[in-house]
């Protein structure tokens, strides 16, 4: 959809005293004032090709202004006209960044014009293209500083121009500078966009990067829990470690002392032991297997946290096996009476593995405070799962204390 380019009456936020201009310039802006650009612009033209002018930041302001109503004017030669105005405003702001505020309707403008032109070289299948041109507009809003700030019109539009700049990348198939894009609009403006994620689950998974393609169906299926087309891209990630589990195996027996691998497998045997419905739900259903899977996954996690005791991911993963079994067991435990055997020898098990647990991630999340300041977005949402795990392990062991400290420490991190 177009953004519509309201009437802009530019010439009224015109500085019209300017005694102390020099000739082309004075000139210049008296021609805009009459509206008169098929005059101004050869007159400011020939300016700025001079010493003097060259770098003169009202001469390349007036040269973008003229353009601008040439694009308006004309609309043959609109887009043509909006690409002179954006390099000029760019111009100027380059050459004094605190330029007045004069320039704040025109650069806005000059940035619809540019947006619906990429429209339409979306709309006709032109992708690299409206890629180009969606990103100039984010390159005028950023080169504005406060002058596009402060505009909370201009700041929705260089959101929805980096999103469809990221859609047009995609199309034209260049990834990597779709990429960015997504990953910045996932975290920050468009979380409630499935297509953001599905496009993202995509790239992740083309580039084989499972850790980010888990993360992101992990995300997507919190976010959006009853969108089917998530529960399709988690089944697709499962049936491909099952594939890759025994080329996994065989490195590991090749590499025993490697501890990214052997986190790696315990990893993929974790996944395998507790896998989710098809609803998405955790902890619901338990493989035939469970203790086979679970035993292998220790195993695998005990070696890459002894050969790496200072990693605080394999730490974490460690103690996620141990939570997942007492999360398990905390389910098995609702149909139970609670007067019971049963339920007795089921909390004292659950308890037990939420204590082994509890070591880890305590580790885990000692090892991550002494990054604090350093931590890239993975590890920060670690810190945060952490939090959240160890202020309920803390609550159920009776330590208020310490689950009111994990509830702080969320609060401030969010």
């Amino acid at each position: 959809m177009n953004i519509r380019l309201l009437f802009l009456l530019v010439c009224m936020a015109m500085a019209l005293r300017c005694p102390a201009q020099k000739a082309p310039v004075a000139e210049t802006r008296a021609l805009l004032k009459k509206n008169n650009y098929a005059k101004a612009l050869p007159a400011i033209n020939r300016a700025i090709t001079q010493e003097a002018y060259r770098n003169n930041a009202e001469a390349w302001f007036l040269r973008g202004l003229g353009y601008l109503m040439q694009a308006t004017s004309e609309p043959s030669a609109a887009a043509p006209a909006a690409e002179e105005a954006y390099l000029s405003f760019k111009r100027t702001l380059e050459l004094k960044p605190d330029y007045n505020t004069e320039i704040d309707q025109p650069l806005y403008a000059t940035a619809i014009l540019k947006f619906n032109t990429a429209v339409s070289l979306y709309a006709s299948s032109f992708y690299a293209q409206a890629y180009k041109e969606f990103m100039s507009v984010h390159d005028m809003y950023t080169a504005g500083g406060t002058h596009s700030l402060a505009n909370k019109e201009f700041a929705a539009l260089d959101v929805e121009a980096r999103k469809n700049a990221a859609y047009s990348a995609i199309n034209a198939g260049h990834d990597n500078d779709a990429l960015p894009l997504m990953e910045h609009m996932v975290e920050k403006e468009a979380a409630d966009d499935p297509n953001i994620y599905l496009s993202l689950i995509e790239i992740y998974q083309a580039t084989q990067n499972e850790q980010k393609w888990q993360a992101m169906i992990k995300s997507a299926r919190r976010q959006f829990p009853d969108n089917p087309l998530f529960a399709e891209a988690e089944q697709k990630l499962h049936t491909r470690q099952q594939q890759l589990l025994p080329r996994l195996e065989e490195a590991v027996r090749n590499e025993p002392g490697n501890a990214a691998l052997q986190n790696s497998l315990g990893t993929a045997y974790l996944r395998l032991a507790f896998p989710k419905d098809q609803r998405g739900r955790p902890f619901v259903v338990q493989p035939l297997n469970l203790a086979e899977l679970f035993t292998k996954a220790e195993n695998a996690y005990s070696k890459a946290t002894s050969l790496e005791p200072g990693n605080a991911s394999y730490q974490y993963n460690a103690g996620l096996l141990y939570y997942n079994l007492g999360r398990l067991l905390t389910n098995k435990l609702y149909p139970v009476k609670n007067d019971s055997l049963q339920f007795r020898e089921l909390d004292n098990r659950r308890m037990q593995e939420f204590s082994r647990a509890l070591g880890y991630f305590e580790r885990s999340y000692a090892l991550l405070q002494a990054k604090t300041g350093t931590l890239n977005e993975q590890e920060k949402e670690t810190r945060l799962n952490l939090l959240q795990m160890l202020g309920q392990i803390y609550e159920l062991n009776g330590n208020k204390e310490k689950a009111a400290e994990m509830e702080a420490a969320i609060s401030q991190q969010r």
